[in-house]
């Protein structure tokens, strides 16, 4: 985290846990509020989910 700039990147049991640990963050104060404008997952070679949300534009991700 910078200042409003914000990266989170990371591993996942499934898919679907990414966008329920986000949903967690409506109960933190530093992070509620915020918005992230890009998201990536994906799955590696070993078959575990990969993810990156981030509040500025980098490349590889995609805007929402």
């Amino acid at each position: 985290i910078n200042n409003d700039d914000m990266t989170f990147s990371g591993v996942a049991l499934t898919p679907e846990a990414v966008p329920a640990w986000l949903a967690g963050f409506e109960n933190s104060t530093l992070l509620s509020g915020k918005s992230f404008s890009h998201f990536k997952l994906s799955e590696n070679e070993q078959d575990i989910t990969e993810f990156m949300v981030s509040s500025k534009n980098l490349e590889g991700a995609t805007n929402e």
